[in-house]
């Protein structure tokens, strides 16, 4: 089933646009989950190696590897408030 990776893409926020190159990351990690490394995520012809890390109330995004020059951009998640 795919419901594993729909579940990690909504807690990421992923979103891509291929034709610009671009990647959107707004991650949004549960409580029971501190850190995610995706690797070889394409957009488009192009690759990318990302590590989520959360530090309490924080959240980092790393770039461990962008093969083609992909633009990563890291957005604020939308609050449910």
């Amino acid at each position: 089933s795919g419901a594993p990776l729909l579940l990690l893409r909504a807690f990421l926020g992923l979103s891509a646009d291929a034709r610009l190159n671009q990647i959107y990351v707004s991650p949004k990690l549960p409580y029971w989950l501190t850190g995610v490394i995706i690797r070889h995520l394409r957009v488009g012809r192009h690759r990318v190696d990302l590590h989520i890390q959360k530090d309490k109330d924080e959240t980092e995004v790393s770039v461990l590897k962008n093969e083609g020059g992909v633009d990563v951009i890291v957005e604020k998640p939308k609050s449910l408030e």
